[in-house]
């Protein structure tokens, strides 16, 4: 049989089934057309299993809004779920001192005092959080859970750099409970979701975790997230995400990029040098990015760079041929969120590589890309007859 370029296209496009459904912020990454995880856990959690633990992150744009879910659970004493993202040009790399000591983050929460070690239980030495190179925190969304004489969920938004003014906060935002939706919890139009109800997922421990038990979970903290209110960006997102203690200054193990295993609390790792202080700690120090990144041109957009092309093509095409089709070495392939990387997630890709909603900058594909897709293809349905 002789394939064109037209007859490819009509072929391999069928593969993808429906569009994407759109996201209801509920707490839950199930039938909201996420697709497959950004970023998988890699280390147990040393703050407790189904207390504190990160087990993977998901994000899709809808409308103009970021939605992200980071799936597990966050412990109703206070921890926080800290998540800082780097969205426009600029911002910290390494956390400079609140306002109260002369610098220009909010101190509202008291995060600022502690990760730029001017807090009351840091050293005072000025010295601040550092992330690994390449990010450069422009805000932050704080939530923590606890009770204070009843059940309550609260979320805090901050400018990094954005003074007194660049600080937002909502307390009970789901009226006396630990769980809820609440589609405009701060004024600025962020809306937060908690399903509190996993109770699998990563186990407890500072060793490797399981990938596809992290995979496997499908509830946690799902945010809404205007794009103007994170700098109406323009290119990659990149979130930094982490469980820190009550008072900022006990960093857990739990991090989204994960690091790598064994690793214990950070807060207590005392041959660091750290113990209860969070600015000295550089992830620079640790392999791997503790980082991950969202691509405005969508999931096909697997190299991260706004458009979906060649190069993008041949790292699906790596997932689909390569000698472990399920996470964590080739989640990024897994565009439909089904724990492996098949013929569904290589015809959503082809979808969004030949489709109208790519880029007009995105080069027409390949000869030798359509014929090599298409050779696979087939090969592999004529090894499974």
């Amino acid at each position: 049989m002789q394939f064109t370029r037209a007859s490819l296209i009509i072929a391999l496009t069928g593969l993808s089934g429906n569009a994407f459904a759109q996201p209801v912020l509920d707490g839950s990454i199930a039938g909201d057309g996420y697709g497959g995880a950004l970023s998988v856990q890699t280390t147990q959690t040393d703050f407790g299993d189904n207390a504190s633990e990160l087990n993977a992150a998901y994000a899709q744009i809808d409308n103009g809004v970021l939605y992200l879910t980071i799936t597990g659970n966050l412990e109703s004493n206070f921890n926080k779920l800290n998540i800082f993202i780097d969205s426009v040009a600029g911002g910290q790399n390494q956390i400079g001192p609140g306002t109260d000591e002369g610098g220009t983050n909010p101190n509202n929460d008291d995060w600022a005092e502690n990760y730029s070690g001017q807090g009351p239980s840091a050293d005072g030495n000025g010295n601040g959080f550092t992330f690994d190179a390449g990010f450069e925190a422009d805000y932050l969304l704080i939530l923590r859970n606890g009770n204070f004489g009843n059940d309550k969920f609260d979320v805090d938004y901050a400018v990094v750099g954005g003074g007194l003014a660049g600080f937002e906060e909502a307390f009970d935002i789901f009226n006396g409970s630990f769980t809820g939706a609440n589609a405009s919890a701060l004024t600025n139009g962020v809306g937060v979701a908690y399903d509190n109800s996993n109770t699998a997922g990563i186990a407890g421990g500072t060793i490797a975790a399981d990938p596809l038990a992290a995979i496997a979970v499908e509830t946690g903290i799902e945010l809404a997230i205007p794009l103007s209110e994170i700098g109406s960006p323009t290119g990659a997102i990149k979130v930094s995400a982490h469980v820190n203690g009550s008072n900022h200054d006990f960093l857990s193990n739990q991090s989204l990029g994960g690091f790598v295993a064994p690793q214990g609390n950070l807060g207590g790792d005392g041959a660091a040098g750290f113990n209860n202080d969070v600015s000295l700690i550089d992830l620079n120090q640790f392999d791997g990015d503790q980082f991950f990144q969202i691509s405005l041109a969508g999931r096909a957009d697997i190299d991260f760079d706004g458009d979906i092309d060649d190069a993008d093509f041949g790292l699906a095409f790596a997932a689909f041929t390569g000698p472990d089709n399920g996470p964590p070495e080739n989640f990024l392939g897994d565009i439909d969120g089904d724990g492996d990387v098949d013929d569904a997630d290589y015809g959503l890709f082809f979808a969004a590589f030949t489709g109208p909603g790519v880029p007009a900058s995105v080069p027409e594909p390949t000869s030798l890309a359509l014929l090599g897709l298409g050779g696979l293809l087939m090969a592999r349905r004529r090894r499974a007859s």
